[in-house]
């Protein structure tokens, strides 16, 4: 038995390849609308009868809505004189598009008057020292004027200072969160036992608050000479490293103990750091209430594995 396809395939067979190619030129010559060619696409993709030229038109339709939909914008950003994103609409609409040349007239039209405009603008923001507002409508500016040289360089400005303005607003921060410790290093010294004369690294804390504390992590951080960073502690030596105390500060007292951290044990009693740093990592109180340090990842990110000044 031979198989013979029903009639409104073989019709689809004979008339999809035509039908196909001219999809696209139906919709750039408005005979039919984006609705309509999704319709007829989807018509063509349910037979298994997909012609080569499908993906093709798929993406220039595609291009082209996206066209029109930009010279819409362009429109109503104009009407708004809003004008630089005016002018980045209608960069976006591309020749097929039966407003490009409309487009292309309003863009050299407008351009020199708009580029003074936002120039200004930009150098106003810069005074202000509003650099991130700054720095937005030149790149905003950018998209509009993409080879520019006077919009180039003033984004280089404003994004140089806009950095130096956070790096000294973190700079600021940091030493806030320094001067606000609840608990604070006020001292650091290392003493020898009368025994055994083994060494060890006393670290002095104050209590900053109305509380009482009962217990604190302290980390501390040991430099050779030339400063650079040297392993300390016994039995398990690390360039960081941390040490638990409990001990009980009143409100505004410091720790009020001289024992301390054992650098040193058996027969070596060598220290090879010859300058201390520390820094309390956490706190406990009477009161049941902890405190975890802000300020301690900025300290251990400014002085672990480096050289120490």
């Amino acid at each position: 038995l031979i198989h013979i396809p029903e009639p409104w395939n073989c019709e689809l067979l004979l008339t999809q390849p035509n039908n196909a190619k001219d999809i696209y030129g139906d919709y750039k010559n408005g005979k039919i609308d984006y609705s309509t060619v999704s319709q007829k696409i989807d018509e063509i993709n349910n037979t298994n009868l997909v012609n080569s030229d499908i993906s093709t038109i798929i993406f220039n339709t595609d291009n082209l809505r996206e066209s029109r939909m930009s010279y819409k914008r362009g429109e109503e950003y104009e009407k708004s004189k809003d004008y630089l994103n005016a002018i980045i609409q209608f960069s976006n609409v591309i020749k097929d598009d039966s407003d490009y040349i409309k487009a292309q007239k309003y863009i050299t039209s407008i351009s020199p008057s708009c580029k003074k405009n936002v120039l200004r603008d930009i150098d106003d923001c810069l005074k202000k020292k509003d650099f991130q507002k700054a720095v937005d409508l030149a790149n905003s500016a950018k998209s509009a004027f993409p080879n520019d040289e006077d919009i180039q360089s003033r984004l280089d400005n404003a994004n140089n200072l806009l950095d130096s303005q956070r790096k000294s607003e973190e700079k600021k921060r940091i030493e806030s969160l320094k001067n606000s410790q609840e608990v604070s290093v006020v001292n650091i010294s290392t003493t020898s036992d009368n025994l055994l004369n083994d060494v060890y690294l006393i670290v002095k804390v104050k209590n900053n608050t109305n509380k009482m504390v009962k217990k604190y992590t302290v980390t501390w951080m040991g430099f050779d000479s030339n400063g650079y960073p040297v392993e300390t502690g016994w039995l398990s030596p690390q360039k960081v490293k941390s040490g638990s105390a409990e001990e009980n500060i009143a409100p505004g007292k410091t720790s009020p103990s001289d024992s301390g951290f054992q650098l040193t044990g058996g027969w070596d009693k060598t220290v090879q750091a010859k300058t201390f740093i520390a820094c309390v990592e956490s706190a406990e109180y009477y009161d049941g209430s902890t405190w975890d340090n802000e300020y301690y990842d900025y300290w251990l990110n400014e002085y672990q594995d480096k050289q120490y000044h």
